[in-house]
């Protein structure tokens, strides 16, 4: 781990592994050696579970290093401006995925070229895959659509936005459910059921190595 050249090098088998098994058509779930599943985690990834209906619409889902209940909320952006951790990532066989992939790599070769010009003898811990995946998301550009606002022509916009970008019918209709049920909320039912509903953050990347 401290030898910057050969963690990083890892880091970059790993992602291209990624990203052969997304475009065969799988969607992929990694997590570190160190991490204890307590649970399947599919009703969350998939949206079966009522609160995370949001999540079954997102391309990446990734752990986060900074946890706490003052990060559990929209305001906070569930922790995505924190930083995340790739030890558990999943990642959906997705056009958008493909572009992460690529930047996330993009930018690790470009370190790498730098780091082969160090001594061997150097040590620096934080050159590693995961410094560069957030790297890669915190710089892209943060969209300002949100599902669950509470102003009709804002929700219009993400589910406008939302359509044009999923080719999958199970996912569209995901997409007009979930802004059926905001739309019942605003409208009375009062559950509370918003304020559980776990978000998500949108972004917009651009990568010129993409294929």
């Amino acid at each position: 781990r401290m030898d910057p050249k050969a963690f990083l090098t890892m880091g970059l088998l790993k992602v291209r592994f990624f990203l052969e098994f997304l475009k065969a058509g799988l969607h992929v779930l990694c997590s570190d050696l160190d991490v204890v599943w307590l649970g399947d985690p599919r009703p969350w990834t998939e949206g079966w579970r009522n609160d995370s209906l949001l999540l079954a619409l997102a391309d990446v889902i990734v752990s986060t290093d900074v946890t706490g209940d003052l990060l559990e909320n929209d305001k906070a952006a569930w922790g995505v401006h924190n930083e995340m951790n790739t030890g558990i990532i999943f990642l959906r066989s997705t056009a958008s995925s493909f572009l992460l992939l690529e930047a996330w790599l993009a930018r690790m070769r470009k370190e790498l070229e730098k780091v082969a010009t160090m001594s061997a003898t150097y040590v620096q811990w934080w050159t590693n895959d995961q410094t560069y995946f957030n790297e890669v998301v915190h710089h892209a550009r943060t969209l300002s659509m949100n599902p669950k606002a509470r102003a009709p022509a804002d929700r219009a916009a993400w589910m406008e936005h939302m359509l044009a970008h999923s080719a999958d019918e199970k996912k569209k209709a995901l997409v007009g459910r979930v802004v059926g049920e905001i739309v019942e909320e605003y409208g009375g039912r009062g559950s509370g059921w918003l304020d559980t509903l776990r978000g998500v953050v949108c972004k917009e990347l651009t990568c010129t190595d993409a294929k």
